[in-house]
């Protein structure tokens, strides 16, 4: 025996009627654009926010989704994401034998190297603006955001200072004489 069961939508008083018409009905996100990103309020205006990169653009309604949809084309942690699994690098063990394993980039070991080779070749400091140098290491990696002069600089800097830390604690711990000479 089947029951039929109505039910109404109507609201059984007025406090509800009008408590249903302060509510704000948000609007479903449709776009394909929202399965990338969050929308959130930064800084008193909304914002959508990369699941990939984390970049912050606009999510007003008046900005559309065209915008969000050209990230997701150009998003170089998307692209990252797609090939991380094909990319594999060989390690060597210190008992000779060699082992692949995956790539994962790091961005601040990228810089390090960076002003490593700068201080091995003795090359300018001004590399890092040429803009053959900057289209190569894009070529290379496209997520490494290549660094400024004085940002570089600054990491020589902090490189040689850990050096020097080194070199004193083992100068330290030596308890023979040790004598520098320098050409001047």
């Amino acid at each position: 025996m089947a029951v039929d069961v109505e039910t109404s939508s109507a609201p059984t008083n007025t406090n509800e009627s009008q408590y249903d018409e302060n509510l704000k009905k948000k609007r479903k996100l449709t776009s394909p654009a929202w399965e990338h990103f969050k929308k959130m309020k930064v800084g008193g205006v909304m914002k959508a926010i990369c699941d990939h990169c984390h970049k912050h653009l606009g999510a007003e309604s008046k900005n559309g989704t065209k915008h969000l949809l050209d990230h997701i084309a150009v998003c170089p942690m998307i692209r990252q994401r797609d090939t991380r699994q094909m990319l594999l690098k060989a390690n060597s063990s210190s008992d000779g034998k060699c082992a692949l394993d995956t790539y994962h980039f790091n961005p601040e070991d990228s810089r390090y190297e960076l002003g490593r080779m700068i201080v091995l070749h003795e090359y300018p400091l001004s590399i890092v603006e040429h803009e053959g140098f900057r289209r190569y290491s894009n070529s290379l990696q496209p997520l490494f955001k290549v660094p400024s002069r004085n940002t570089i600089r600054a990491d020589i800097f902090k490189m040689f200072e850990a050096e020097k830390h080194k070199l004193q604690r083992v100068l330290e711990s030596n308890s023979s004489r040790v004598a520098i000479t320098t050409d001047m």
